[in-house]
This record gives C-alpha cells, sequence and structure tokens, in this order.
C-alpha cells in the first residue's frame, strides 16, 4: 500500500531544553488506491530523549484514524557536533536523515521523500513471454546485496498488445523488497484499463530479475499470469 505524505512549509525549531512540546507539521495525508486524502485532527507532539526527536500526529480520514509518527536524531559519527541550526531539506531526507511511518490499525507504512535527486536510479526492462513489456525505473537499487533499496518507482511504462501507456504517480507504483533483496514484488496499477488489463504484479528474484507477471482486471482479480523471459537494466530511459 503507498502513500504521500506533505508537510507545511516553513522552518521549526527542536528544542533541547524540553521533552514534551507541540507543532504542527503535516498538511495532508494520501493513501490507498483510491487516493484518500486525509488532514490533521489536532497539532502533533514532539518527544525528547537526547538527541531523538520523535513526532506523533493523528490524521483523520472521516471517522478513521492514521497515526504518523516521525522520528528525527542526530549522530556526529566521530565528526563535530551538531551546530545550533540544521536544516532537514528535501535532500537530507531522502539521505537517511529521517524516517517517517504510519500506523492504521494493526498495519505499518513507511515513507521516504518524493524527490529521487540525489538517488542512483536504473531503469529495468521486462519482456514476458508474448512479447509484451513493462519498464520500470528504480531508486538506490543496491547490487550488492545490502538493506540500501528504496521502495520507489517514479516512472513505470507498459506495452501490452502494441497499446502503450506510462505511470508517474507514485501512488499507482510500488516495490516491496525481500530481505537483503533477494526478492522483491512490483505493483503498477493503470485505474484504467490497457489491452483489457488494469495493473500488474511481477514476481522478481534475486536483485531484480523477472520471473513471473501476474495481470489484473479492474475488480483487482488475477486474469492471467505470464512468465517473464528476459530482464535488462539499464542507467536511463
Amino acid at each position: 500500500m503507498l502513500g504521500r505524505v506533505t508537510f507545511k512549509p516553513g522552518l521549526y525549531r527542536l528544542y533541547r531544553n524540553q521533552t514534551t512540546f507541540e507543532a504542527d507539521l503535516i498538511g495532508q495525508v494520501e493513501w490507498g488506491a483510491e487516493s484518500l486524502v486525509g488532514t490533521p485532527a489536532d497539532p502533533g507532539t514532539f518527544t525528547r530523549q537526547g538527541d531523538q526527536y520523535t513526532y506523533v500526529q493523528d490524521i483523520a480520514f472521516g471517522a478513521d484514524l492514521m497515526q504518523i509518527e516521525l522520528r528525527v536524531s542526530f549522530e556526529t559519527w566521530g565528526g563535530p557536533a551538531p551546530g545550533p541550526v540544521i536544516e532537514m531539506n528535501q535532500a537530507n531526507f531522502t539521505d537517511y536523515r529521517l524516517s517517517l511511518g504510519a500506523s492504521i490499525g494493526e498495519a505499518g507504512m513507511y515513507f521516504i521523500g518524493c524527490t529521487c535527486d540525489t538517488l542512483e536510479q536504473r531503469v529495468v526492462d521486462y519482456t514476458l513471454e508474448d512479447g509484451d513489456t513493462l519498464s520500470i525505473q528504480i531508486c538506490s537499487f543496491c547490487g550488492d546485496i545490502c538493506k540500501n533499496s528504496q521502495g520507489i518507482i517514479p516512472r513505470a511504462e507498459m506495452n501490452f498488445s502494441g497499446q502503450n501507456r506510462a505511470v508517474e504517480d507514485p501512488t499507482r507504483a510500488g516495490i516491496v523488497f525481500g530481505q537483503h533483496d533477494w526478492s522483491a514484488n512490483v505493483l503498477v496499477y493503470l485505474r484504467e484499463p490497457l489491452a483489457g488489463y488494469t495493473g500488474v504484479v511481477i514476481e522478481l528474484g534475486i536483485q531484480l530479475q523477472g520471473q513471473t507477471a501476474h495481470l489484473f482486471d479492474q475488480t483487482l482479480q488475477i486474469i492471467e499470469t505470464k512468465a517473464i523471459n528476459s530482464t535488462e537494466i539499464r542507467q536511463g530511459w
């Protein structure tokens, strides 16, 4: 399940001399295949423990609540201590300076920055057994087998039965890696059918090697399963 968190603009002070303090960081949250929009129910609260700050804010989707949790921590890693002002911008966010999680009942979600400007990008082309193709752009895939990969697909392109469609909405394309990138599942959701298919789930082996493609219809039921005959990885479109 994918989502998007929009923060309010501006700089916010993280107090070193207080253990709890209020803030209002989040503008809205979108999540799910239908891009449901939630808004903050109340201001959020920071809790400080040493140099780690944990921010919690409830987001209302009608009568339902999602709890967003943001953790910010400072580590010197043997270098100089942090200065009096540290600006956590988008580049820092994608560079693992922050992590953001949300809980919906017993389910958990994790968010990172939308931009991939600071991350390595590759395009992976999959050719199905009947010649149809699916290409996905991956941010920060680690080919040396570690836990560095991000579940971001900035762009996906489908070519089914000679018909083409591109998806650039991060709420409609995502990848979930298995342990140490030994496997992965990719979802691309079109909303509107292309050659009779509304989307595809592909099963991947080690280092993004294609195995199986499951194509589904508008009711989200799998109507056809195809083998992936070839996988090619390149640096860009």
